[in-house]
């Protein structure tokens, strides 16, 4: 229960830097920025339901995309420290069961996409003799 109150309090202060940041830098932003363009953020769209407004302004999704993309940096730091944590938990043998185990988890699912694509390859029909 202390854990979660603390992730919603660290959550709420993220939010919060984050658009006191993103008011600062439209602030500071001169024309010819590109700091906050589209191009460096290419791989980030305005996810759902922001999309859906069909009269965001380009600033808008821009602030959209540069607050968005502070909280997936920010939610995978929070992912890499949580490994670290448990990893420091684990005994030696654990670790290296562990390792063992990932790799046989991604070995399956490698061949499970092979499947797949060889069934979305494969004929639909079949030959006649």
């Amino acid at each position: 229960m202390f854990s979660r109150m603390w992730l919603a309090g660290l959550v709420a202060m993220g939010m919060l830097s984050v658009g006191i940041m993103v008011a600062r830098a439209d602030g500071d932003k001169k024309p010819g920025d590109s700091s906050t363009t589209k191009e460096s953020h290419r791989h980030v769209k305005v996810d759902l339901p922001y999309n859906l407004l069909p009269d965001l302004t380009e600033d808008q999704k821009e602030k959209i995309i540069a607050i968005h993309t502070t909280e997936l940096d920010a939610e995978k730091k929070l992912k890499e420290q949580e490994k670290t944590d448990i990893m420091a938990l684990l005994t030696d043998a654990q670790k290296t069961e562990l390792v063992d185990l990932e790799a046989k988890h991604k070995a399956e699912l490698e061949a499970k996409r092979a499947d797949k694509a060889k069934e979305k390859n494969a004929p639909t029909t079949q030959p006649t003799n």
